[in-house]
């Protein structure tokens, strides 16, 4: 039950990220990662929790809070990407985003762990003026969110920056 309640609660704290609520979702983060060290799950999924609090932590412009719990979270073996390389982009290090991203888009193949990625890399791939790289990321979002049936992808494909001004 503990790892059950941890999942659900790191899922809840995404939900409520998306929603905006980023106090509620924070406090949820932080509950999964305490059920996550009760032995129930492994690092590796308390990693998620520290990737969700660093990502809430970098919406809300605490950057080296976000610094922090991203670099917790791959030590715990969950990779930080997208969160890191939009945390770069923010402290204004674009062409470090973009390396980021390009190998962590490069190395995931499995169609979901790439749409996770693609909205940030349309995002960088603009701010370095590589509109053929944003384009095709942002057909590609699309395709995924198709295939998918995915309310969430398929709003990420009409949010991105790409497809944005596009309309």
């Amino acid at each position: 039950m503990i790892a059950h309640n941890g999942l659900c609660r790191l899922h809840r704290a995404e939900v409520m990220q998306y929603a905006g609520n980023w106090a509620d979702a924070m406090g949820e983060a932080r509950e999964a990662r305490e059920r996550f060290t009760q032995g129930v799950l492994n690092e590796f999924a308390g990693g998620g929790a520290l990737y969700r609090q660093g990502e809430i932590h970098r919406l809300q412009a605490r950057l080296s809070e976000a610094e922090e719990a991203f670099r917790e979270a791959n030590q715990a073996g969950f990779d930080p990407q997208p969160g890191l390389a939009l945390l770069r982009f923010a402290q204004g290090r674009t062409d470090v985003a973009g390396s980021m991203l390009r190998r962590a888009v490069a190395e995931h193949v499995r169609e979901l762990d790439r749409a996770a990625l693609l909205p940030a890399y349309v995002e960088v791939m603009l701010a370095l003026d590589d509109a053929d790289a944003a384009a095709a990321a942002a057909r590609q979002l699309q395709e995924i969110a198709d295939r998918q049936a995915s309310d969430l992808l398929g709003a990420q494909s009409c949010s991105t920056p790409e497809t944005t001004r596009k309309r």
